[in-house]
């Protein structure tokens, strides 16, 4: 008698079993299929995803950004409309990986020339937060906070970039002059964005698209976050 290691294997049974398989696969219907790729995704984003509370339009510049805030207070921007905003494309370019890449950073920030101006402080912003929109459809977000940090980031890459060309020509300054080319529209986007929320919180603008103030202000909530400016944000690295 054969042990398990010695089992012999017919490859005509194996055959047989991946032919059938793939006759079961076409025999389905469409909405079937449908409906097994609709459960796929469901698991995948989990069962339990918290759904925002309040949601929003908000309006920063020219541009219009989702805000959402969590029952736990927790305050977001829809990550689309979020890249949107600072002139990125709204997803990944093909092959380059999902929401974040094996560094732990989002795509948006995964440029080598951006990494000396990612403080860990901004690192523990960068996670996304899976959650649902308040009438039901799935999101991803980003702490609200990550936004006039993600800006000041472009901005430091700019003034780096700016330097660099003030010393004079040579190999340096020539790639200097590439790189912000290849970002001056981002960083024109964050600077527009920064004049947009310099003279209020963002967490404040949040609150007031989502309409989340004014049921804090009925219920005599007391704000428990404090406003972030640009001000501020020469002490976030």
């Amino acid at each position: 008698m054969l042990s398990m290691d010695e089992t012999v294997i017919n490859p005509a049974n194996i055959n047989r079993a991946v032919m059938g398989g793939n006759a079961r696969a076409a025999n389905l219907s469409t909405e079937r299929k449908k409906e097994i790729a609709r459960s796929a995704a469901d698991a995948r984003w989990g069962a339990d995803l918290p759904r925002a509370t309040h949601d929003g339009p908000l309006h920063l510049a020219d541009a219009t950004l989702m805000a959402a805030v969590l029952p736990n207070g927790k305050r977001l921007i829809v990550q689309g409309t979020m890249l949107l905003a600072i002139g990125r494309s709204r997803t990944p370019k093909a092959g380059t990986g999902g929401t974040v890449n094996v560094d732990g950073l989002p795509f948006f920030l995964s440029a080598d020339v951006l990494k000396p101006f990612i403080t860990d402080e901004l690192r523990l912003s960068t996670t996304p937060i899976f959650f649902r929109l308040k009438s039901g459809p799935r999101a991803v977000g980003y702490d609200a906070l990550l936004l006039p940090q993600v800006c000041r980031v472009y901005q430091k890459l700019r003034d780096t970039l700016m330097a660099e060309l003030a010393r004079g020509e040579g190999k340096e300054a020539e790639k200097a002059r590439g790189v912000y080319a290849k970002y001056k529209h981002i960083i024109a986007r964050c600077d527009e964005l920064e004049h947009g929320f310099s003279q209020r919180g963002i967490l404040a603008l949040v609150d007031d698209a989502t309409g989340y103030q004014d049921d804090k202000n009925a219920a005599g909530d007391r704000p428990h976050h404090s406003s972030l400016c640009i001000s501020d944000l020469n002490s976030v690295g």
